[in-house]
């Protein structure tokens, strides 16, 4: 999400005046009453998105876990804050650590329209392919006979390019996709695939990135 500028938020003097931070729950809570709402009680609301936020006024909604950074850190984040474990509205310090926008793709979740079970991993036809994004570029990394092996050329790519950012928890297994692709099937072919991928994009993933 776009990080709002300095200069149009609240000073961590007025941060801190307003909300205290429960480390326990990662919460913000009130520092004081405020009309029927009682101090310690929960501010912020969870968006569509995942990410709760706090409104000022004005309406102007600033994300809560960048609010947290600045009342404990006292200075606002300079970067993007990365949720280590992928859950949004998970506040907690432990979660929390600055990431660039090319750090942050390394932490992503399973996409919905995911159907290998695996993060990188798409079918074609009696194969599965592996590719990578690294700022906004694709990388193939080649076709392997079962979803498992594209997965772990995956993981190998997302530590090479994303360092203690990979993240590898969006992995599951879907059997029912690899349903009727028999031992041994097409593997000539697909070997015969995999060498004009490999030549076609040069990706190979100790040849690294082609910027």
């Amino acid at each position: 999400m776009p990080i709002q500028p300095v200069a149009n938020l609240p000073s961590v003097a007025v941060l801190r005046d307003l909300f205290f931070y429960d480390a326990d729950l990662g919460w913000l809570r009130l520092n004081k009453s405020r009309g029927n709402r009682k101090r310690g009680a929960r501010i912020g609301n969870t968006t569509r998105t995942g990410y709760r936020h706090v409104r000022f006024s004005g309406n102007k909604a600033v994300a809560e876990h960048r609010i947290i950074w600045a009342v404990v850190h006292g200075a606002w984040p300079e970067l993007t804050i990365d949720h280590i474990n992928g859950n949004r509205s998970d506040n907690r310090l432990a979660n929390l650590r600055l990431a660039t926008m090319h750090q942050q793709g390394g932490n992503r979740s399973l996409q919905k329209n995911n159907v290998s079970g695996f993060r990188g991993v798409s079918k074609k036809r009696n194969a599965f392919r592996a590719k990578i994004y690294v700022r906004r570029k694709c990388i193939h990394l080649g076709l392997f006979p079962t979803a498992e092996e594209a997965s772990a050329a995956h993981t190998a790519a997302l530590h090479k390019y994303f360092g203690e950012f990979a993240s590898t928890r969006a992995t599951g297994h879907l059997p029912q996709v690899r349903a009727g692709l028999a031992a041994g099937e097409g593997r000539e072919a697909m070997a015969a695939e995999v060498s004009e991928l490999a030549v076609r994009c040069g990706r190979v993933l100790d040849g690294g990135a082609q910027e």
